[in-house]
């Protein structure tokens, strides 16, 4: 029994500890949110990275199986397509050549092939010979561009626009 007002023993918190709690609570999950969250340019480079790496390797694919290969990309994404019996063109349905969607946000602005605007119902044909035209894939999110550019079947590269 408390024998005087000093005396009071008390078994919780006071308002101002569970203001600091929730306050430090808040700062880390802003903190986290902001590390885990990617900007433009880390969405944009990341998808040209992925699309520069699927065009070598479709190029590969078509000079390993001796089989043609195409690519078609659109604003919101891209896939790839393979000649049938028949010699028409399916879509590719297995990895790592399934058709992509980009993530919100990120859009292929621009298609060009030798140099010229292409189509984007035309497919980019890599053929098993290793060859295909000099190729442009442009990409943007905000303000920030990427090209993905394959001058030579040799060199697939990703550049800041």
């Amino acid at each position: 029994m408390p024998t005087s007002p000093t005396d009071r023993h008390s078994g919780g918190f006071t308002l101002i500890e569970l203001l600091v709690v929730v306050v430090l609570i808040g700062l880390t999950t802003t903190l986290v949110l902001l590390n885990v969250t990617p900007d433009d340019r880390d969405l944009v480079r990341r998808e040209a990275d992925r699309l520069a790496l699927l065009v070598e390797q479709a190029r590969d694919e078509a000079v390993g199986t001796g089989a043609s290969l195409a690519l078609q990309a659109g604003p919101t994404g891209y896939r790839f397509l393979r000649r049938d019996a028949e010699r028409r063109w399916q879509v590719v349905t297995d990895a790592p050549f399934m058709a992509q969607l980009l993530p919100p946000g990120v859009a292929i602005t621009l298609v060009e092939t030798n140099a010229h605007p292409a189509s984007t119902a035309e497919p980019i044909v890599f053929s098993p010979l290793g060859t295909f035209p000099a190729l442009r894939i442009h990409l943007a999110a905000g303000a920030t561009r990427m090209r993905v550019r394959a001058d030579t079947p040799a060199l697939v590269r990703v550049d800041r626009e």
